[in-house]
């Protein structure tokens, strides 16, 4: 059986794939705090970057605790949280953190929305639950608000990605203190839904074959549900399921991976900034 996946093009498969590289490229094995989102998932292989699920916004609680007791300097402690779960609870034990010391990174995903329980809104949308405008409070201003260093950085830019965990988790080691990432990217759903009403075509994306080495990071590493193995063992992808998101083809080694047609710009800023209505 299949086990339960993130969507193809979730802007959080990609922060878990580079998550993943970075604690690699520095030698260290993190302890995972996670919450409750879309984001659990990530419990599951490839990815396995949740060690600890408590309750709605027990991450950086919970990892609070663990950085006092921990050696860091080789299991970092890493919360991971989503922006809605950030305001619910998140907040308090941010200032906590600051507040004791405690050395760790946290992971605050941010696609705009209440994702898992049906798309409704939060003080980082815009918008309040009976439709009218609201204040946008940014995570960003709350942990810079805290003194936090933060580090912003486009959920689908995988080098971006890449920069933005390496150098904050660095900062955790070296200076013993807590550091925020902020990953940015629409919920996949809420910009399929907009760009359906605006009627634009989403190319979706193809394998070049002969450059396809058949190495599997596309459907075993990177694991987007879209890509599956074929017999012979290269790749392929199911245009069907396909979000035109590119991140697979900057996680091919090989350039193995196209647009099937010209991306429509506009998509593109849709997948980065869509939010429900």
């Amino acid at each position: 059986l299949r086990p339960p996946v993130m969507c193809s093009g979730c802007p959080y498969r990609p922060v878990f794939y580079s998550l993943k590289r970075v604690v690699n490229r520095l030698q260290v094995k993190p302890v995972y705090a996670g919450d409750i989102g879309c984001y659990s998932l990530g419990i599951l292989p490839p990815f396995q970057v949740q060690d600890i699920i408590l309750e709605m916004g027990g991450s950086i609680g919970s990892a609070n605790g663990l950085a006092h007791v921990l050696d860091v300097a080789r299991e970092p402690v890493v919360a991971i949280i989503g922006d809605s779960t950030f305001y619910h609870s998140g907040i308090t034990p941010l200032l906590n953190a600051v507040y004791n010391g405690a050395p760790l990174l946290a992971i605050v995903l941010d696609n705009h929305t209440t994702a898992m329980t049906g798309h409704q809104p939060h003080p980082g949308t815009g918008s309040r639950a009976d439709g009218r405008s609201a204040p946008r409070i940014d995570p960003e201003q709350i942990a810079r608000g805290l003194g936090v260093e933060v580090y912003s950085v486009d959920a689908f830019d995988v080098k971006g990605l890449d920069e933005a965990l390496a150098n904050a988790l660095s900062k955790v080691l070296k200076e013993k203190k807590p550091v925020v990432v902020v990953a940015r990217g629409a919920c996949i759903l809420v910009a399929l839904s907009e760009a359906r009403r605006k009627r634009l075509r989403i190319p979706p994306y193809r394998v070049v074959e002969d450059r396809c080495k058949g190495c599997g990071i596309c459907y075993n590493v990177f694991a987007c549900p879209a890509i599956a193995r074929r017999k012979d063992g290269k790749a392929e992808i199911d245009p069907a399921l396909c979000t035109g998101c590119s991140v697979c083809a900057q996680v091919c080694p090989f350039n193995a991976i196209a647009p099937a047609g010209e991306p429509d710009p506009e998509w593109h800023k849709i997948m980065r900034t869509a939010r429900p209505r």
